[in-house]
């Protein structure tokens, strides 16, 4: 609390979060995956394909972007982006009315809607990343990623209930439109509080060409530590998304649910996933230490595995929801170590594109 720069990130994080899963829940509408679909597994799946596709080549473009100009300004430009297009997207939808699911003929612009805020996205989260160790110490780093990465997630949760039940309904498309602006608006105000924060300045001179985007790599090789840690968080954000997009899919298999009924399930689930994740940050806080890391990174994927595992496997209601807990509980405390140890262990100047 007595860190203003910190709370501008947390808060602001917060914001962007809720406006996510405002652009994810309309895009879910308009493509007809919250009606009474037999695809909706398909349809959700889809929507994070076209969010995160951005991330193969602009995450690379947003790593080097946040190691050559200043950090805050280039995540106050994200965010000031992103409510942009939803702004854009509200006024593709003026002329729309009736059901919120709209014709196959206007698909596209929905799906490039998403890669757009998936654009920016992907130029966020690496900047975000670096510049974390710059407004915190070094000892509160870890506690300092948990309630980064955590607040995102509750943000998400409360943007999937409040949308839901309060906001969007699929009989009327001016409920998107609602959605839509609200989103905008948590965007447009959170991203102007990055322009008060104050990170401690750090030299960013260093040997070779600073301007290749190569420059990580060639860091890699010579630092193996950095390599290990990068494939760690590949495996388990690649594992993350293939369980996030196929939570409907195994509820559908084992409970036969369609329609309203899985999508409210899937909401139970996705909570559940939310709150595990909520008190897997709270114990790495409580833990309080960086030198447990690598023993909470090598038991956070174990046991989020057989989480997974047990999940996938057992058609047993109470079974998936304590399961679901769980993968999101020990996933959390496997992303939060592995993210610590690579900030702790990458320089300044090389940071952005490490991460």
């Amino acid at each position: 609390w007595r860190n203003a720069s910190f709370t501008l990130m947390w808060t602001s994080t917060a914001a962007s979060g809720f406006g996510d899963r405002m652009i994810m829940l309309a895009a879910l509408a308009l493509l007809g995956g919250m009606a009474n679909s037999a695809d909706s597994a398909g349809i959700l799946a889809s929507t994070q394909f076209f969010f995160f596709l951005p991330y193969l080549v602009f995450n690379i473009i947003g790593g080097w972007l946040a190691d050559h100009l200043p950090r805050k300004w280039l995540l106050l430009a994200c965010d000031e982006s992103r409510g942009m297009i939803l702004l854009g997207s509200v006024l593709l939808l003026l002329s729309a009315s009736g059901q919120a699911t709209q014709p196959d003929g206007v698909h596209w612009k929905v799906y490039a809607a998403l890669a757009a805020i998936g654009t920016f996205a992907a130029i966020f989260n690496p900047t975000r990343n670096a510049i974390v160790p710059q407004i915190v110490p070094i000892r509160q780093l870890q506690s300092s990623n948990a309630i980064i990465l955590v607040i995102n997630v509750v943000a998400s949760m409360v943007g999937m209930v409040v949308g839901t039940k309060f906001i969007i309904d699929t009989s009327d498309v001016s409920t998107v439109r609602t959605g839509l602006i609200l989103g905008a608006a948590f965007y447009i105000i959170s991203g102007l509080f990055f322009a008060f924060m104050r990170p401690i300045h750090v030299i960013r001179a260093q040997p070779g060409n600073r301007r290749s985007l190569a420059q990580a790599t060639q860091y890699a090789r010579k630092h193996k530590r950095a390599i290990t840690l990068i494939l760690v968080n590949t495996m388990v954000w690649g594992s993350a998304a293939v369980v996030s997009t196929g939570v409907m899919g195994v509820l559908k298999i084992h409970y036969g649910m369609t329609g309203e009924a899985l999508f409210q399930k899937y909401g139970i689930v996705a909570a559940l996933m939310g709150t595990g994740m909520l008190f897997g940050a709270a114990f790495v806080v409580i833990i309080g230490t960086r030198r447990e890391s690598p023993i909470m990174l090598t038991a956070g994927l174990l046991m989020s595995g057989l989480c997974t595992l047990i999940f996938g496997a057992v058609p047993w209601l109470p079974v998936s929801y304590v399961s679901a807990f769980g993968v999101g509980f020990f996933g959390n405390i496997a992303i939060i170590a592995a993210i610590t140890i690579l900030q702790s262990i990458c320089p300044n100047y090389i940071r952005g594109r490490i991460m």
